[in-house]
């Protein structure tokens, strides 16, 4: 669901990204997640591809912190466009 979800953005950073679609992501959890994952926040999204893209789901999924944060807080309000 998550690699779907950043094949699809529009934000410029995979950061922006962060603090887009998931409502309880603050600017240092979003930096986090990105050092946790090896990625970084000033990646683009849509470049995220193959490995770099499991890691970071990954990352998300496993981690008992982001994880809840990112799948209980994900910002309802956002629409696929």
């Amino acid at each position: 669901m998550l690699l779907k979800m950043l094949q699809e953005a529009r934000s410029q950073t995979l950061s922006s990204f962060l603090l887009i679609y998931f409502c309880r992501v603050t600017p240092v959890i979003a930096d986090e997640i990105c050092k946790a994952a090896r990625v970084l926040p000033e990646a683009k999204p849509l470049e995220l591809c193959g490995v770099i893209a499991e890691t970071y789901d990954h990352t998300i999924s496993s981690d008992e912190n982001y994880g809840s944060v990112i799948l209980n807080g994900a910002n309802s309000s956002v629409t696929s466009g």
